[in-house]
């Protein structure tokens, strides 16, 4: 693991900046302070003025959009509520890593402030692999869960989420992975991932 993992690396900058970059960079450093590597990166993002790099660094609430402009949020929201509304059991799948983690963490902590019936499971990375899997969907299924709403993960999980649907769960799927090109997204009662094509959001 050591010696895979954690060998020094070199770190390389990107090919040579386009004429008129490296003014504009000093520019920037000039108006925000930022370091000139900081602030290099902020250009190679498109986060290339001032303002955009003090909201970049300095987020508010009031600046975020509004959620339901990404695709088929109305309708995993109107799925929850009525999960809620019944006393449906809500089963939330996370993948294995950070992010998968804590966003298991984040709505259990939601849907136990709103009495969900729900409990929350992660996959054994060795075992089970990546993702949503025809396992989880059959154990979900024994277990009586009605809901399953996955984070972080789904999105390219198309057989388990053909196992959903006939197993008759219905299939949340919250994910930031990029969608298939050739396959588009899984069957599911909503696909919330801001890469889909159809998704107003940016």
């Amino acid at each position: 693991f050591m010696k895979r993992y954690c060998q020094p690396r070199e770190w390389k900058k990107r090919s040579e900046d386009k004429k008129g970059v490296q003014d504009q960079i000093d520019l920037l450093v000039s108006q925000t302070g930022l370091s000139p590597v900081a602030t290099r990166v902020c250009v190679q993002r498109g986060i290339d003025t001032a303002e955009k790099i003090k909201a970049y660094l300095s987020p508010a609430l009031q600046s975020l959009k509004d959620p339901f402009l990404i695709q088929d949020m109305q309708q995993a929201v109107e799925r929850l509520a009525l999960a809620k509304k019944q006393s449906e059991f809500v089963r939330i799948y996370g993948d294995y890593d950070v992010d998968g983690t804590t966003s298991v963490a984040l709505l259990t902590w939601f849907f136990r402030d709103l009495g969900f019936q729900f409990d929350g499971v992660q996959p054994d990375r060795f075992k089970d692999g990546y993702g949503l899997n025809v396992a989880a969907i059959e154990k979900a299924h024994q277990d009586g869960v009605q809901v399953l709403i996955t984070v972080d993960c789904g999105i390219t999980n198309f057989e388990a989420a053909q196992k959903a649907k006939d197993l008759g769960i219905d299939l949340i799927i919250v994910d930031h992975h990029q969608v298939d090109p050739q396959k588009g997204i899984p069957v599911a009662k909503a696909v919330v991932n801001p890469h889909r094509k159809d998704c107003e959001s940016d």
